[in-house]
């Protein structure tokens, strides 16, 4: 084989050499691009998804917090205030069905009720069973020995929920747990400690030193009387617009205290039409 060809075949195995780490070279550069650029994109979509799950607008205006997919824990909160019906909700309006509870925080009988029933209202909210409207009236006012206290209450209430709905919702608990009896104003709960309840739910000083201002008494009267038009007494408890309580609407079609009267308890009722 001559010299120049031997040149030749040389130069053609250095050229091969060169493609092949070219080629190799731009593959790996390829390779970090898209890399990157998935990187990118999962994280930008993953933060508009976080965006979107944590706050949307109600149709009404008002500011609705949504439950992301970290647990059940974050499914209560709603930050939804009606005004005309008067309520503020918990958990989600894509649930299967549609609850009203309609309390006054010093009726003995919603004290009951709340007692027995609240946790399994909560599962249902968590399961995205119920979508629930509550409603805080003031109608047992002249039972208060003049202090006001249902309006207090429901006041005291509002504006925690305003604040921070998960702890409204323990706050709903204490007062179960600390409600006066009917007429006894030694019984009666004070602005201190109605402040304090607060407080032990998780509101901040802040909120529960606005309490005694009863910032939203004419919110919680509007509802009262819209309320004693539509039903009159409490609880009254309306799911997807049938009143399962005994009022201006006929008879009760759930055990409400579990008492073994053979009707299905609220839960079961409600989950019965699943």
């Amino acid at each position: 084989m001559s010299n120049r060809q031997e040149r030749l075949k040389s130069i053609e195995r250095e050229a091969r050499v060169k493609r092949a780490i070219v080629i190799t070279v731009i593959s790996l550069v390829v390779l970090v691009v898209v890399g990157v650029v998935g990187a990118v994109l999962v994280t930008a979509v993953g933060k508009e998804l976080e965006k979107s799950a944590q706050t949307q607008v109600g149709n009404n205006g008002s500011e609705q917090s949504v439950a992301t997919e970290a647990g059940n824990e974050e499914q209560l909160p709603s930050r939804e205030v009606g005004n005309d019906p008067y309520f503020v909700a918990f958990g989600s309006r894509a649930a299967k069905h549609q609850m009203d509870l309609y309390v006054d925080f010093l009726c003995p009988y919603c004290g009951y009720f709340e007692s027995v029933n609240l946790e399994d209202i909560r599962a249902l909210i968590d399961n995205e069973e119920v979508y629930l409207r509550f409603f805080p009236v003031n109608f047992q006012d002249p039972n208060a020995a003049g202090t006001k206290y249902s309006t207090r209450a429901a006041n005291a209430f509002l504006t925690a929920y305003r604040a921070d709905p998960e702890a409204a919702w323990r706050f709903i608990e204490l007062l179960n747990e600390n409600q006066p009896a009917e007429g006894e104003a030694s019984t009666m709960l004070s602005d201190e400690q109605l402040a304090q309840l607060g407080l032990e739910a998780g509101l901040s000083q802040d909120v529960v030193d606005s309490f005694s201002a009863l910032s939203e008494e004419g919110w919680i009267n509007a509802g009262n009387e819209q309320f004693l038009r539509d039903y009159g007494s409490t609880p009254t408890v309306v799911v997807d617009g049938v009143n399962l309580m005994v009022g201006k609407t006929g008879s009760t079609l759930i055990d409400t205290l579990k008492q073994g009267t053979g009707l299905p308890t609220l839960k079961e009722y409600v989950e019965g039409l699943s």
